[in-house]
């Protein structure tokens, strides 16, 4: 009907028919709306609950009835697709309102549940189609939101990243909806491998409406409970006309970290004041000699059960020295969240609208306690993690009929970043050892050092560049340690044994990095017809990058880094999508460009790069590396998108794309000031490297056997190409005048993902709710991360050489972090209040809702260590899955092939609401891991079990030498049972070490060892000394150690109005 209006209410969204009825709006926010359709003489129809989501069509018919008087309006409910049906490529799809009611903390969780997607135990990194973890780009609202530095940089040959800045994260409460493009993108998304998130963030309605909630596990006990506490609030409604806003917010806290399975069963100790103060002379014999005075500590159990040695026959050990212990919590390690969404957005004009979101994160922790932290709990550290983003958005319709239209949007961004690591001041410790439900984030973290009071400038990018002092917080040149020779410990065993000297100062490392983010991008959105629309547009990103990262006050062999950088990155695009129907085509082309904007030191006579900045003096004949200006890069990519039916209920779909990404700046900055002269070749160096591509073709067919079932099947096909990577060079040191086997990122790595995706979506009226996920992949790749060849092929027996490295692997290996079959879902029934009424089942079952997700996913690989060839049961009894086999006849066809157990995760939650004036309460039970299911995360790579007898053995065997050798010295070792006799009353008088050097402290502290794991009679039998041994060795072998978490409840409440 020609010239008819419809309507998106409280909005200024609005269009008319053509000549044959066909409207269009374009760029309408996602959301549900009310659309109201009208004509002189005609009854108007209105349709409510209409769902309009991200970056799709959707239609919605109306039927107008003549009516020659005003009648009141028909209205309809809206019916909700499961899926839309112009779909082009594989893209899953994340409703907001159904994620929050789930029993899950991120949206991050929930992709996980998708296929395609492949998540690590935890849920909390997830990977698409066989890529990298940092392969995919997030956008928020229209922006890019994923940081240039990402974290996937090692400081050495051993692997582990730096560290990583994150990205901004939107609270389960704060978004409208999500999806996860798992197929080839289209041309106006880039700089992503593998794959596309986006969120789009609530929007504030026409009414006021809000939520507070509020779960915790502390009433299930230490024992159980990790102190776990979260709120969420958010309001949001109508300000003035069409202006509306919105907020929320997540704080959520942990009283420590989770132990996890049976943690509680492995003490560790905390230091509870001065058990005694000792006097040790310098030497036994000598009137006059300086004497030492040597606190010895009260160590209780600060995490486990407190009635551990309740059997003990010293009383303060006994009762734990009056000390209340944390149960599965560990110690001194709250960590705190909070998530802050605010949204404002004015509609005007014809479909006109201007929007402003802000996010911040920020993340407070305290690192994992550990036994080198009990006499100085002050060398534990800490992180902080702070992300945000302000975005602003604007659509302006140009032009506009009931055929055609033109409209401007354009995004405006400014984003930071920042990451701080290192240890407390004393008092900043001791402030941060508990936290109020754990909510870390609402205390101040006092760093000894960090953006406050050391400053990373270019003043200190020249004193790195040319060696002077000043490069470190502290003066290197100072020892800032004091040394301990003696047992000061529980356990009664040497400092060695637990890897510290002793006393040392509470310093460390220091990290800081920030990354801030000017973001710019913009389409024209050109609707030439009913049949065609364009696109065209670009976005370009302006990066400031700021990175440290080194020892405090280090001097030597750093392995450090500090750089300064300002890259750009920008891509064009123009995409056509012709939408026949039935039929539709996509198809575009994409440039993408970036410039690191910095330079490489690089020996002229070879080309390589080379680490040599302040070496010899500047000296021409001996420096003959100069700084050479990094290349631009750029890449045009095709992209081709098309849907067509193959019956009535049936599409068939194909894409295909060339997907590149700009290197992560972090590999392309590492170690560029730093020389080789305060390093060595175990660094990894970055070089001007190259976009990473990835080839990309998938296609897909969609059944639907009714509005409330349908089928989806996708396979594809990745070929990755020039992944960044570290690799091994022979190069010409002019100053050591010698080769040197240095470690340089280039673009070498590559490989090919093949799988296929299946899911099933059902629906059964408003009562049931779910999706099935099947995901089957053949991830294969020569190296799962940038660091794999340099941190284990690389130390791989050369046969053709046993002089030289292991060549990089040529032929594709399973990735470390595959997982080959995931099965995942997630489900919900709601009972009505209507449901069953006058029946006793109705009456318990009304208003009750039941939300589960579950996964079921291959173990990840590893590569099973050989035994040793000459037959030694002591070589590789402790590696685990991950490390490097010491020994064996270990090849490269054997990497990976081995596979942990089954991933198997089951979470509910049950609720229960209530009516009260209108408004709804809820409470319910949310439970992680409902089955207690033991999830192998990890297992001695020899054996393939989660126990090594032998490493004990090799371990006691030690620490049972320790004590045989002093206990020998001083004439106490009983060689006929291997007890040693403490239980003379002045036996630690003359007690010496195994140098002959008075130490009264380990007699002591053997003694107390007696009576903590002995029965308190003076005699330390072989038997005693085993519990103690063992008793520290299962702090990082128990069961804990090797198994995922447990399950873990919480019980909340939830306040709807």
């Amino acid at each position: 009907m020609a010239a008819a209006q419809v309507r998106v209410r409280g909005t200024s969204f609005f269009a008319e028919a053509n000549s044959q009825g066909y409207y269009f709006i374009n760029n309408v926010p996602a959301g549900t709306y009310d659309l109201e359709a009208r004509y002189v003489g005609y009854r108007a129809v209105s349709v409510t609950g209409f769902r309009v989501q991200s970056g799709q069509t959707l239609s919605q018919d109306f039927t107008l009835e003549a009516s020659v008087v005003d009648v009141e309006e028909l209205t309809v409910v809206a019916d909700v697709p499961l899926v839309p049906r112009d779909e082009v490529t594989s893209k899953q799809r994340i409703d907001g309102a159904f994620t929050n009611n789930l029993p899950v903390d991120r949206i991050a969780n929930v992709l996980a549940l998708q296929p395609g997607v492949v998540a690590s135990a935890g849920g909390g990194t997830i990977q698409i189609r066989g890529g990298r973890a940092d392969e995919a780009v997030t956008y928020i609202d229209g922006v890019p939101v994923s940081p240039g530095y990402r974290g996937t940089q090692s400081a050495s040959r051993t692997g582990g990243t730096v560290s990583s800045v994150g990205q901004v994260q939107v609270g389960t409460n704060a978004f409208e909806d999500a999806s996860v493009t798992t197929g080839a993108l289209g041309s106006e998304f880039g700089n992503a491998q593998s794959g596309l998130v986006t969120i789009t963030t609530r929007t504030g309605g026409s009414r006021f409406s809000g939520s507070v909630a509020y779960e915790t596990d502390e009433p299930l006990g230490k024992s159980h409970g990790i102190g776990f506490n979260r709120v969420e609030a958010s309001i949001g409604g109508p300000l003035y006309k069409n202006l509306t806003f919105f907020v929320s917010g997540v704080l959520e806290g942990r009283a420590g970290f989770d132990r996890g399975y049976q943690g509680d069963d492995i003490p560790l100790y905390v230091s509870a004041g001065v058990d005694t103060t000792l006097a040790v002379p310098g030497a036994y014999g000598v009137a006059l000699t300086d004497t030492t005075y040597v606190n010895f500590p009260k160590f209780a159990i600060g995490s486990g059960q407190c009635d551990e040695f309740s059997n003990s026959a010293n009383s303060g050990i006994k009762n734990n020295y009056g000390i209340d212990c944390t149960g599965v919590r560990g110690v001194y390690s709250p960590r705190g969240v909070y998530q802050l969404t605010g949204k404002l957005n004015y509609t005007f004009g014809n479909g006109n609208r201007v929007s402003f979101t802000a996010l911040r994160n920020l993340a407070n922790t305290r690192n994992g306690f550990t036994t080198t932290q009990i006499l100085i709990p002050q060398r534990q550290t800490a992180s902080q993690t702070t992300n945000q983003s302000y975005i602003m958005s604007w659509t302006q319709n140009l032009s506009r009929s009931a055929e055609r239209a033109l409209a401007l949007e354009v995004y405006g961004s400014y984003q930071e970043d920042k990451f701080t690591g290192g240890v407390l001041t004393p008092n900043g410790e001791l402030d941060t050892r508990e936290a109020f439900g754990g909510f870390l984030a609402l205390k101040k973290m006092d760093f000894l050092f960090d953006w406050d009071n050391w400053d990373v400038n270019e003043a200190l990018v020249r004193k790195w560049r040319t060696d002077a002092p000043g490069q470190t917080p502290l003066d290197p040149t100072v020892n800032y340690g004091s040394t301990s020779v003696y047992r000061l410990n529980p356990w009664g065993l040497s400092n060695t044994t637990l890897g510290v000297s002793g006393l040392s100062a509470p310093i460390s490392g220091l990290t800081m990095t920030r990354e801030r983010r000017y973001i710019l991008r913009g389409n024209v959105d050109w609707q030439l017809d009913r049949y065609n629309r364009l696109k065209i547009g670009g976005e370009y990103t302006k990066y400031d990058i700021t990175h440290y990262n080194r020892g405090m006050a280090t001097q030597d062999i750093c392995f450090c880094d500090l750089y300064i950088e300002q890259p750009i990155r920008y891509d064009g695009f123009v995409e056509n999508r012709l939408d026949l129907g039935d039929v539709i085509v996509v198809g575009g082309i994409r440039y993408d460009y970036y410039d690191s904007r910095s330079s490489h030191n690089v020996l002229v006579d070879s080309g390589y790069v080379f680490p040599q900045i302040y070496s010899a003096s500047g000296n021409a004949a001996q420096a003959p590396a100069v700084p050479v200006r990094d290349k631009s890069h750029n890449y045009l990519s095709p992209h081709i998108q098309v849907s067509f039916p193959v019956t009535e209920r049936t599409n068939f779909r194909l894409s295909y794309a060339h997907q590149v990404q700009a290197p992560d700046f972090g590999i392309i900055y590492a170690g560029k000031n730093t020389d080789l002269g305060k390093t060595n070749t175990n660094q990894l160096f970055g070089t001007d490297i190259d976009f990473a591509k990835t080839i990309t073709f998938e296609f897909g067919v969609r059944h639907q056997f009714s509005e409330d079932m349908v089928l989806d099947l996708a396979a594809y096909n990745k070929d990755k190409l020039s992944d960044a990577t570290a690799r091994i060079f022979s190069v010409y040191d002019p100053i050591a005048n010698q080769q040197q086997q240095m470690r340089y990122y280039v673009n070498a790595d590559f490989g090919t993902i093949r799988g296929i995706d299946v899911r099933l979506d059902r629906r059964i009226g408003n009562l049931f709710n779910g999706t099935l996920a099947y995901t089957f992949q053949d991830a294969k790749s020569t190296g799962t991360d940038p660091a794999s060849y340099v941190s284990f092929f690389a130390n791989l027996p050369n046969v053709a050489d046993p002089t030289a490295p292991t060549p990089p692997p040529q032929a594709i290996l399973p990735m470390a972090d595959s997982r080959p079959h995931n099965f995942a879902g997630a489900a919900s029934i709601n009972f009505p209040s209507t449901w069953q009424q006058g029946t006793f089942l109705g009456s318990v079952l009304r208003n009750v809702g039941l939300f589960a997700t579950f996964r079921l996913a291959s173990g990840t690989a590893y590569t099973k260590c050989p035994a040793d060839p000459t037959g030694n049961p002591d070589v590789n009894s402790g590696t685990t899955s991950g490390g490097l086999c010491d020994k064996g006849q270990l090849l490269g066809n054997e990497v990976n092939r081995t596979r942990l157990p089954m991933l198997k995760q089951f979470d509910l939650r049950a609720s229960k609401a209530f009516t009260i004036a209108g408004n709804q309460l809820s409470v319910y039970a949310d439970v992680r891991n409902l089955f207690n299911f033991k999830n192998t995360l990890t297992v001695f790579s020899k054996s393939g079990s989660i126990r090594s007898r032998r490493e004990f053995e090799l371990t006691f065997e030690n620490d049972s030498t320790g004590l045989f050798n002093e206990a020998d010295e001083n004439g106490v070792y009983n060689s006929a049972d291997g007890s040693i006799d403490l239980s003379g009353a002045n036996v630690c008088d003359a007690w010496v070490d195994t140098g002959n050097n008075p130490a009264a402290p380990n007699c002591f502290s053997i003694r107390r060892a007696e009576q903590r794991f002995g029965n308190g009679d003076g005699v330390y039998t072989l038997v005693e000394q085993r519990a103690a041994s063992r008793s520290l060795y299962l702090i990082g072998r128990a069961v804990n150690n090797f198994y995922g978490a447990p399950r873990r409840v919480r019980l909340g409440v939830e306040f709807n109005f």
